[in-house]
């Protein structure tokens, strides 16, 4: 678990780690490889991922997100392995 408020900037690889997963009022952002990595689930609120060298999200099961935002959702900036699709719900502004 990961809560802040505060910032994981600048690593080499992930910014952060592990097996499960939870993040709360963080900023993760400018990491090497992945914002986020998890062999098992991750549970996001009020988190912002930004621009990371290949994904903001990799999970090996669900991405629970909420009150969080993620740089390049168009891209495919989220993957969960052993889940349905993330597919971003469209707001109106």
């Amino acid at each position: 678990s990961v809560v802040g408020p505060g910032a994981i900037i600048g690593f080499a690889a992930s910014g952060v780690a592990g097996t499960r997963v939870r993040l709360r009022d963080v900023t993760i952002a400018g990491n090497g490889r992945n914002g986020v990595a998890a062999f098992e689930n991750v549970v996001m609120n009020g988190v912002e991922i930004g621009e990371n060298g290949i994904l903001g999200v990799h999970a090996g099961g669900r991405v629970r997100m909420r009150r969080s935002k993620v740089a390049g959702l168009d891209r495919g900036a989220v993957v969960a392995e052993h889940a349905p699709p993330f597919r971003p719900r469209c707001q109106a502004d």
